[in-house]
């Protein structure tokens, strides 16, 4: 019976690659990409075991004033999703995002429903505004990294102050967009980036009480910030920051300025002056000479911490620490 066996074979052939094509191909993830570090993390987080997640501007790196690569280019051109937090911040992506691939979903967190806008504060003491330190001499505050353009100076423009992740209810707000747009642009997925969004708004939870446990200490002691990119952890925890070193750390500071706030200092009884460590420390010392003023670091965008997942709450922690334990020494 030669052809009842040949038939037999065909069958079973045809069976086994009909039992192929019901195996369905692996979907590939969506090509992400995320303008800093802390927003990196945050996506990270959701996209963990699904794909990976684009950094743009290097840790320590200023998006004020970064110059894109021809990867990066590339890279904006073949993301499915970018997230960014907004002009006041990243300067150099308006002009660019214009030019990206329609398909794209583009988020802008500041912009996202739930978070807390706050004004731009002036350098100096807080509450004063002078403009005429033209004419008063200059504190030369010159270093070796100028990349930081105007220490968040581009933010004045836009009146806001744009370190909205230094307050986790804003990251929070910011977590629930990214996992919606996710699923937008990977439905396959869409059931895992909702669930990884639950458990992560636990942990931002989590961990806004325990920065807010670390900070409690503190609360009414005064200290300077190099710059004015803690206000919303500061409104967040009940912090005394009674004023910043500088709004642009490329230029330098007026006599008058440097006056003023030496005499702020033993106003208010600062116990800390906070450096970053994108900068010298040299305008920090200047500031704090013949004062008991103790100089500490703070660093919003969480430098010492490899990208991923935990380089948010890394980064947070960090900073309530380093309040922390400045405000509390010995002094």
């Amino acid at each position: 019976m030669p052809f009842v066996r040949s038939a037999c074979a065909v069958l079973a052939v045809l069976s086994v690659v009909a039992g192929l094509s019901v195996a369905r191909p692996a979907v590939a993830a969506p090509a992400v990409v995320a303008s800093i570090a802390p927003v990196q993390s945050l996506a990270a987080a959701l996209m963990d075991g699904v794909g990976e997640v684009r950094q743009l501007v290097p840790t320590g790196t200023s998006p004020h004033t970064y110059a894109m690569k021809p990867s990066d280019t590339v890279a904006l051109a073949e993301a499915d999703v970018i997230f960014w937090v907004g002009p006041g911040l990243e300067s150099f992506l308006p002009r660019v995002l214009g030019s990206v691939p329609r398909h794209a979903i583009i988020v802008e967190l500041a912009e996202v429903p739930g978070v807390e806008h706050l004004p731009l504060r002036q350098g100096g003491p807080w509450g004063e505004h002078h403009h005429d330190d033209e004419a008063q001499g200059k504190v030369d505050e010159s270093h070796e990294h100028h990349d930081h353009d105007a220490a968040e100076g581009h933010d004045e423009e836009h009146g806001e102050d744009q370190h909205l992740w230094m307050n986790p209810a804003n990251a929070r707000a910011w977590v629930a967009a990214m996992a919606d747009a996710l699923a937008k642009a990977d439905p396959e997925h869409a059931a895992a980036y909702q669930q990884r969004a639950q458990r992560l708004d636990q942990s931002l939870q989590a961990l806004d009480e325990e920065v807010r446990e670390t900070l409690i200490p503190v609360q009414r002691l005064p200290f300077l910030v190099f710059h004015d990119a803690y206000q919303h952890m500061e409104k967040r925890y009940g912090l005394t920051a009674v004023g910043a070193l500088t709004i642009d750390p490329g230029q330098p500071m007026g006599a008058r300025r440097l006056a003023e706030l030496r005499t702020h200092i033993k106003e208010t009884g600062v116990r800390c002056i906070f450096a970053e460590p994108q900068f010298s420390d040299r305008l920090p010392k200047v500031v704090a000479e013949n004062s008991p003023a103790t100089i500490a670091v703070l660093d919003p965008l969480g430098q010492a911490f490899p990208a991923g997942p935990q380089q948010y709450p890394q980064t947070l922690r960090a900073a309530a620490h380093s309040l922390r334990d400045c405000l509390l020494a010995p002094h």
